[in-house]
């Protein structure tokens, strides 16, 4: 919670300063709109952290987990920065779209107000998790994201650090599969029902990036503090991302 209060404060500072900054008359060089750089985060790896990790490793099969996945990432924009030109606060918004592809076969389950992850209760039913199969076990959620930084420009490399909040859109859980006659098989929990999986609809994470502003290259690590399911008895999994950082071309 100390953090959580940390980031919110973070940003309601930011928004003063600009209005302060406005209302006075502020040099513009000060106060930046729509200046920022654009960074493609779509190449990357998803993976869990967390009491109950070991259960629920991903894997990039299929391109899974955001590995190399355009449909994948955390895809925001910087359109506010307040500060000088080597030391500043950068403010965003953007758009998240997690996919975790896990390397078991998993029924997902919520009885008694606690999501479960279970085996496949039939054991005839076929699951290869190869990268051309078509077998897969994958959680795939949307969410908007706020993202503040505070930013060290040093020559051509950046570096930064902050955090973000995540605002639960919309999410699935798909399960495809061979039964014992070789038909392919798909179980899919819908938004509808995917959505009340005791899923954290607010979360709150740290990030920090490393960009070498000549290249247009960085790496950045997202780790998000809020657990994915906010229940006691549900599986502990907090949510990683590790990804490459490529610098879009601006018309």
């Amino acid at each position: 919670m100390k953090m959580q209060s940390v980031l919110l404060n973070l940003l309601i500072g930011a928004f003063l300063i600009c209005g302060i900054g406005i209302v006075n008359g502020q040099d513009s060089d000060f106060i930046r709109f729509g200046k920022s750089d654009m960074y493609n985060d779509m190449m990357g790896y998803n993976y869990f952290m967390g009491d109950d990790a070991a259960n629920f490793p991903t894997t990039i099969n299929g391109f899974g987990s955001g590995f190399f996945d355009v449909f994948a990432g955390r895809m925001a924009y910087d359109f506010l920065e307040i500060g000088g030109k080597h030391v500043y606060l950068s403010i965003g918004t953007g758009l998240v779209i997690g996919k975790y592809r896990l390397a078991d076969n998993y029924v997902m389950q919520y009885e008694d107000n606690v999501v479960q992850f279970v085996p496949d209760p039939n054991e005839m039913n076929s699951f290869e998790n190869s990268f051309f199969s078509y077998d897969k076990a994958k959680i795939v959620y949307g969410a908007w994201t706020i993202p503040a930084h505070l930013n060290f420009q040093m020559g051509n490399v950046r570096l930064a650090a902050g955090g973000m909040v995540d605002l639960y859109l919309s999410g699935k859980y798909k399960r495809k599969y061979h039964n014992e006659g070789g038909e392919k098989m798909k179980d899919v929990i819908r938004n509808k029902e995917f959505k009340n999986y005791n899923i954290n609809k607010t979360k709150y994470g740290v990030s920090a990036k490393v960009i070498h502003t000549k290249w247009g290259v960085g790496l950045g690590v997202t780790y998000m503090m809020t657990p994915f399911f906010s229940g006691e008895n549900d599986p502990q999994l907090n949510e990683v991302r590790i990804s490459l950082l490529i610098k879009e071309k601006k018309k």
